[in-house]
């Protein structure tokens, strides 16, 4: 009987047969020295180390065989640049970075339009990032437009003191450019302040002036009230708190009286910073009914005391004349250092058009301002 001998190992069942070793496949490493490829040395103690076969790396090792990925691609292509971002349109908006609205109204932004870069077409306006409460329509300007005009409306919705941001926008061409607006909304323009006590100051008629000082203090002024034309011979000054109440400290109990036999008429009232005022007045000259008669225009300046400041023209008065009597609202304009200026228009049947727009300035102590028309007057 024939027998077959088999190694002890494979007749004991401890191993699997032996198999003829076949080709190695490629294997990826984490990227450290590859130990098929290095002599053994002393950091193969805790390794199986093979010096017989020679690993090769793949030609290219994708993310999920361990290879390094490319920028931002998976497929080690080029990155997507994404779509074509349109250049700024070449507009300069020149406007207010902040607008004044109120309540229950409207009001009108002016926008500057400065084309550059030779670009000459249309362009389009707009306000963008507003609640449905604020209304704005767009404004298209023609090429030749260099200014425009947003009318920006308000419910009463929106409540006092709001201030909304906002974005200006000019568009054209599928371009655009634009500029940060901040809008704040007041209230109604005729509500009253019910903390004011309007009756209690007596006003029965409509020549009174009034203006408010930097403090909140009401300062008005009115002629003295007279039965015979040509009127009343002077004027009075009052001041009140920011409440209404007579502020008791301001001359004779609230009030001081300047007599002016000079005075027929108040043609003009304005406060100052140092709490003192201006009273343009007219004489009597003025409203004699004869246009060819010149008019004397009479402007007194003011201590915060109510009392004429002497150091202004001849003890605080300086008087101006001009062809005839004023046919408009005489304007009172003081500059930063004090210079005082009255402007006016009136009727002169010698001149060619309809009208004279006139100014007389001063310098801050009444003098004529030399160099300004005639001896401080232009018309």
């Amino acid at each position: 009987m024939a027998l077959a001998l088999l190694p002890l190992a494979t007749a004991c069942g401890d191993e699997e047969p032996v198999e003829k070793p076949g080709p190695v496949e490629p294997q990826a490493d984490a990227g450290g020295r590859d130990a098929s490829t290095a002599t053994p040395d002393a950091s193969c103690a805790d390794a199986t180390c093979d010096g017989g076969t020679t690993v090769q790396e793949p030609p290219d090792a994708g993310p999920a065989e361990g290879g390094a990925t490319d920028a931002g691609a998976v497929d080690g292509g080029a990155p997507d640049a994404g779509p074509d971002v349109p250049l700024p349109l070449p507009v300069d908006l020149r406007a207010p970075s902040e607008l004044l609205v109120r309540g229950d109204d409207f009001t009108v932004l002016r926008v500057g339009v400065e084309r550059r870069e030779g670009f000459t077409g249309p362009v389009t306006l707009a306000i963008r990032g507003l609640p449905s409460e604020v209304f704005v329509a767009d404004r298209w300007g023609s090429a030749d437009t260099n200014a425009a005009a947003l009318v920006v409306s308000v419910s009463g919705r929106v409540g006092p003191r709001t201030r909304l941001d906002a974005t200006l926008v000019a568009t054209a061409e599928g371009r655009s450019t634009s500029r940060p607006l901040r809008m704040l909304v007041a209230g109604p323009s005729f509500t009253l302040d019910p903390t004011f006590p309007v009756a209690p100051l007596g006003w029965t008629d409509g020549s009174r002036f009034f203006d408010v000082l930097a403090d909140g203090k009401l300062l008005t002024a009115y002629p003295i009230a007279s039965a015979s034309w040509p009127g009343p011979q002077g004027f009075v000054l009052e001041r009140h708190h920011a409440d209404g109440i007579p502020d008791l400290t301001f001359g004779m109990l609230g009030s001081v009286t300047h007599t002016r036999p000079a005075v027929s008429r108040m043609l003009a009232f304005k406060t100052l910073p140092t709490g003192g005022s201006l009273v343009a007045g007219a004489a009597a000259d003025c409203h004699d009914g004869d246009n060819a008669t010149p008019c004397t225009i009479l402007v007194s300046r003011h201590l915060a005391t109510g009392m004429l400041d002497t150091s202004f023209g001849d003890e605080g008065v300086a008087s101006t004349r001009f062809n005839a009597a004023s046919r408009s609202l005489v304007k009172l304009l003081v500059d930063e250092v004090g210079r005082v200026s009255v402007a006016l228009t009136y009727y002169d049947p010698t001149q060619s058009g309809p009208y004279v727009y006139a100014v007389q300035r001063w310098e801050a102590d009444g003098r004529p301002v030399v160099g300004f028309g005639t001896e401080g007057r232009a018309t």
